[in-house]
């Protein structure tokens, strides 16, 4: 998996930023209390490294609706600050046995969702503005818990909404989304939370693309080194209720920031 995502990101062209910018004391105290809470939690301080990129790797568990089975999946990605772009492949085996690869990306300001089944017949091919805007909010979330330092910019807006919880906004290519977040009191994000992603109603018998808050609630996290999410999930909330269709654990070895499109060797 590691080979096609960087051959497809090299081929995209997404690498670029500056290594070697720092953070500095007026942008930290420029934040929220609970958005400068968080960078605390993550060890950033003034002449902290922004990071201009990483790859992580996930395996977990997947499901199209609240009433179809889980298919186990690995997922692997890599995200850039400098174009702000997200490549992220899943793979699945469908009833257990049909291998799928699904692609979400945000790439030059447009977003698609790519299944394949057998890597021959396409199941999905989102993309429009609705995609644009719900891959370019999954790249404000990965940030958020993967990489704060990446948020540093003049795309990036925070707003506070209480002792406990900022809002966010990003605008990348005239494409505007904007999230909700929750820390704990060691100032970890514990939720993060918006209405700027759409998805095939699973309840509609046409599965009509609509609008719906999605939210990333994290259970725990790994303080060993760098913070980690150890376990998350994602949900969707709809009229007929909430249902989680995705439950991932990243894999702390091969989290690394700072990626280059020289690099060959993945793990």
């Amino acid at each position: 998996m590691w080979s096609k995502l960087w051959k497809e990101a090299k081929a995209r062209g997404v690498f670029g930023g500056a290594v070697g910018e720092t953070v500095s004391g007026a942008e930290l105290a420029a934040l929220p209390p609970a958005a400068r809470k968080m960078f605390e939690f993550f060890d950033v301080a003034p002449g902290t490294p922004k990071h201009a990129s990483f790859r992580v790797g996930w395996t977990g568990r997947f499901r199209m609706g609240p009433n179809d089975p889980w298919m186990p999946v690995q997922a692997v990605q890599i995200n850039t600050r400098n174009p702000i772009a997200r490549i992220f492949h899943m793979k699945a085996r469908m009833k257990g046995v049909l291998p799928v690869l699904a692609r979400d990306t945000y790439v030059g300001g447009h977003g698609q969702m790519l299944a394949k089944v057998a890597g021959l017949v396409t199941v999905a091919d989102g993309r429009g503005p609705e995609f644009d805007r719900g891959e370019l909010v999954t790249w404000l979330d990965d940030a958020v818990f993967f990489a704060p330092s990446m948020l540093f910019g003049g795309e990036v807006t925070f707003t506070g909404a209480g002792e406990d919880a900022f809002d966010l906004e990003l605008r990348d290519r005239g494409v505007l989304v904007r999230a909700h977040v929750t820390v704990d009191e060691r100032g970890a994000p514990i939720d993060f939370e918006t209405s700027d992603r759409y998805v095939s109603d699973p309840y509609d018998p046409t599965h009509a693309l609509v609008r719906a808050r999605w939210s990333t609630p994290i259970a725990s996290w790994n303080v060993d080194g760098h913070p980690l999410p150890s376990r998350g999930k994602a949900m969707w909330s709809l009229p007929q209720g909430e249902f989680d269709y995705a439950d991932f654990e990243p894999v702390p070895e091969t989290l690394h920031f700072d990626v280059a499109a020289r690099t060959t060797g993945v793990a």
